[in-house]
């Protein structure tokens, strides 16, 4: 798999060649890598001919680490990532980095290069609230790329004939009991750990999912599909002068569109915005759908989805349950953040009773 050693000019000249016709590229330093899921490598390039390349770049690779690295390639989220910026980046009305280029290796390696979103002005969110304005106007967006793909005879295109419905989860076999996944340990070891930051909603939704995940997941699918981001949460956002874009489409997917208008909300406002303003959110979204002719969502069907879909902020919280005491300060906050954005939410839309988890 590619190693940030590997950018070199030629591997730039290479890469960029497709996009950038008549491209010479003389030059490729690092000047930043930070390792986070993947590794992320700022780039500054030189050239004898431009062509319209930038001279600065964000480079997406694998993990460093080999056994983090063999497993983001067996769950293909790279290629995915790569998939999209390849084909769907271009034609949606979506904030999303410009792409340069993307390639996808037969092991499961990837390389994506994209906008240097710093040179444009942009501005994570991470730890920041959405405000009304800007979540209004990110699920218009959303909602373009619902309406877009509702219909299953638009997604036989080569645009996105290739993202899928997550696969169902087997109902368990007690005769063969299933080995626990790493988020159920990691969701497990962190109720246990953090109890006292959690309300009786959060954990009992986080027991329902240890135990009971695919009758859960069943439950969050159980609508007509559509292309959805699935992980629009604050570290996977950022400001463009007052628009929403969206970063990190290793997940995405074709699901219910509640699940990301619900995630949104839940976790891209503050707790008090949220609760302020996610009626008016939801109905704004649901407005926009139908002036865009999309599949008719209910306001009683719309919010029942939305409470269920806040569920899953539980088992995505769940390395926020654990953060390694070498974080960084900023993992810390926005870890922390993104904790109590979902411990509020599961309480306030009752997701207990929503998704038909009850205490003992």
């Amino acid at each position: 798999m590619l190693k940030p050693d590997d950018l070199d000019a030629s591997w730039f000249q290479t890469a960029l060649t497709p996009q950038y016709s008549g491209v010479r590229v003389s030059g490729a330093e690092i000047t930043k890598v930070d390792e986070w899921t993947n590794t992320h490598v700022r780039m500054k390039l030189s050239f004898d001919e431009a062509a319209g390349a930038p001279e600065r770049v964000f480079v997406k690779l694998p993990p460093r680490n080999v056994s983090k690295a063999r497993a983001m390639g067996s769950a293909r989220m790279g290629a995915l990532e790569a998939r999209f910026y390849q084909r769907l980046a271009p034609v949606i009305d979506l904030r999303v980095p410009t792409p340069h280029a993307a390639i996808i290796e037969e092991d499961g390696g990837f390389a994506i290069v994209i906008e240097d979103l710093r040179d444009s002005g942009c501005v994570p969110y991470n730890a920041i609230g959405v405000s009304p304005d800007a979540a209004a106007g990110a699920l218009e967006d959303l909602a373009k790329m619902h309406v877009r793909y509702e219909d299953p005879g638009q997604r036989t295109g080569n645009e996105v004939s290739w993202i899928a419905a997550p696969a169902p989860r087997r109902a368990p076999d007690p005769q063969r009991p299933e080995k626990p996944n790493v988020g159920q340990i990691l969701l497990r070891r962190g109720i246990d750990q953090a109890r006292d930051q959690l309300n009786d909603a959060y954990v009992t939704v986080a027991e329902f999912w240890i135990d009971h995940v695919a009758e859960l997941q069943a439950l969050w699918w159980d609508a007509p599909h559509t292309v959805i981001q699935g992980d629009a949460h604050p570290g996977n956002l950022f400001d463009d002068h007052g628009r929403v874009g969206f970063l990190d489409w290793g997940i995405i997917s074709l699901g219910d569109p509640m699940r990301d208008a619900s995630y949104f909300i839940c976790l891209a406002l503050d707790t008090e915005v949220r609760r302020a303003h996610q009626r008016e959110l939801l109905r704004h979204y649901l407005d926009v759908r139908r002036s865009l002719g999309g599949r008719e969502i209910g306001w009683d069907d719309a919010w029942n989805r939305h409470r269920i879909h806040a569920a899953y902020t539980v088992p995505a919280s769940c390395q926020a349950l654990a953060v390694p005491e070498d974080a960084t300060p900023n993992a810390k906050k926005f870890s922390a953040l993104f904790l109590q954005r979902a411990v509020a939410a599961v309480e306030d839309l009752d997701a207990p009773n929503a998704i038909g988890a009850f205490p003992p």
